[in-house]
């Protein structure tokens, strides 16, 4: 976030005057605000889609197990694939959403629409 160029206290990227001093903000210092918000959201969506990715993984592992162990552990084996092919979508759609939502942010901040949230 950007701070008040009097007080120093964080500013909201909509806001016209510092909550903190009543000083009025610049259009620069809502600029400066506003763009660091839309960092922070798109370091929230990335961190996001790595936990996807994470998820996806571990499931593949889980598949993998499954096939392994499939005649030793027959019951478990079967367990572990229903719960990797579950946990491999999950992890895959996650990853979807959250990419095309990085994306959308990503390119709006290049555009410096404000209002397009």
């Amino acid at each position: 976030m950007a701070n008040c160029s009097q007080c120093k206290a964080q500013i909201d990227a909509e806001a016209a005057y510092c909550s903190k001093c009543g000083a009025q903000i610049t259009t620069s210092q809502a600029d400066a605000a506003w763009i660091a918000g839309m960092q922070e959201e798109i370091k929230q969506v990335t961190t996001g889609e790595n936990t996807g990715g994470s998820i996806f993984f571990l499931s593949l592992v889980l598949i993998a197990l499954s096939i392994i162990f499939s005649d030793i552990l027959e019951n478990l084996s079967q367990i572990f694939l229903v719960i990797g092919v579950i946990g491999a979508i999950v992890g895959l759609v996650v990853v979807i959403i959250c990419g095309t939502k990085k994306s959308q942010l990503t390119d709006q901040l290049k555009r410096g629409q404000k209002n397009s949230r």
